[in-house]
């Protein structure tokens, strides 16, 4: 198995788990930049490591990021709101620590508060997830 070659698409598996959180729209894994609605998701690699284990096996550590975006208005009334998500995302990955068998297991779970510069106009507030993945790496 491979991060991106598992038995699914890690992409549309977590889509999946955050769409089924209340109140909240997904970026397609193809999706361009920007989204018109509030709040949303974006995920994507961030970085990754690879330790051969031996002749042919090996795993990977992977970094995948889940951003959670809110417009930004009032701080207090924003972070409030993005805090709710939280509990769910990590239990919704906890439930299923294989994200739909595309990874043999999360390892870590961070997160942090966040401000972007999304456009010129725009400015957004939410929660940043990294999550360290394990898997199985044929080095043959």
């Amino acid at each position: 198995m491979s991060w991106i070659e598992g038995t699914g698409n890690i992409w549309d598996e977590l889509v999946t788990i955050q769409v089924a959180i209340e109140d909240t729209a997904a970026a397609e894994p193809t999706a361009v930049d920007g989204m018109a609605e509030f709040p949303f998701w974006m995920n994507y690699l961030r970085l990754g490591n690879f330790q051969v284990q031996s002749a042919g096996w090996g795993y990977g550590i992977h970094t995948i990021v889940s951003e959670l975006h809110v417009m930004r208005g009032a701080l207090p009334d924003n972070e409030a709101e993005i805090r709710k998500y939280l509990r769910p995302y990590y239990r919704a990955l906890g439930n299923d620590p294989t994200i739909g068998g595309t990874v043999d297991t999360v390892v870590a779970i961070r997160y942090a508060v966040r401000a972007w510069e999304y456009t010129s106009s725009e400015k957004h507030v939410g929660i940043e997830f990294e999550i360290d993945v394990k898997v199985a790496e044929d080095t043959a």
